[in-house]
């Protein structure tokens, strides 16, 4: 049975949103799109996104650790046998050609593949809220205004938002409300030394996709005062 931990590098008891921040900085380093004609990086990106097809889905993880504790077949490919088909998932996620099926098997991949081909490199910070943990994420951007990507499918379900905060607030960081087109008003922390121009996605608290009950994202995109 291939060991999905070790692939990723992470322990057992590791939480889902550790196994995404290691499998996002392993994508960015291993896709074949950001190695062109390296068959090692390829196969380096087979492994972990199958590792990640299994370990970020909670009933696949269930019946991935109950399988190891029984102990399966050496050579098992857990990954194959649960329908994960690499071919599919560079179709669906390469710069050379994305579908953006809302239905998609592959939805816990489609934000991390977003930064990747936005040419962004993420910076991550968690944020206590209330009981739990939301985890934010700033990556940069050029100024400007939100272009054609915003109009496209993703926008149905995700929620992008001008953020208007002064220099001051920009520079020192520090609590900024704002309310989303459907009259909800959302409290967000904002680091110091932030840019304009920078984008912060809130994690699936945008609309909820009728056809596959996804949640979209909120996408902010500060604006300097």
């Amino acid at each position: 049975m291939k060991n999905y931990y070790e692939i990723l590098g992470v322990p057992e008891t590791a939480a889902s949103e550790t196994i995404k921040k290691v499998y996002r900085k392993l994508a960015f380093q291993y896709h074949p799109d950001k190695n062109p004609g390296n068959k090692e990086a390829e196969t380096k990106f087979k492994k972990i996104s199958g590792a990640y097809y299994v370990l970020s889905d909670p009933k696949r993880r269930a019946e991935y650790d109950q399988m190891c504790k029984r102990g399966g077949p050496a050579a098992s490919d857990f990954a194959g046998a649960q329908g994960f088909d690499f071919e599919e998932l560079l179709k669906q996620f390469s710069g050379r050609g994305r579908s953006r099926s809302a239905g998609s098997q592959y939805t816990e991949f489609s934000d991390i593949f977003q930064d990747l081909f936005s040419g962004s490199s993420p910076r991550e910070f968690t944020q206590r809220r209330g009981s739990g943990e939301t985890v934010y994420q700033f990556y940069s951007s050029s100024p400007g205004d939100f272009g054609a990507d915003a109009e496209g499918e993703r926008s149905k379900v995700d929620i992008y938002v001008n953020l208007q905060i002064s220099k001051e607030k920009a520079k020192s960081g520090g609590r900024v409300a704002f309310r989303i087109p459907e009259g909800k008003t959302i409290s967000v922390k904002i680091p110091p030394n932030t840019r304009e121009g920078q984008k912060l996605k809130l994690t699936r608290q945008g609309r909820l996709c009728p056809t596959c009950r996804h949640e979209g994202d909120i996408i902010l995109q500060v604006k300097l005062k």
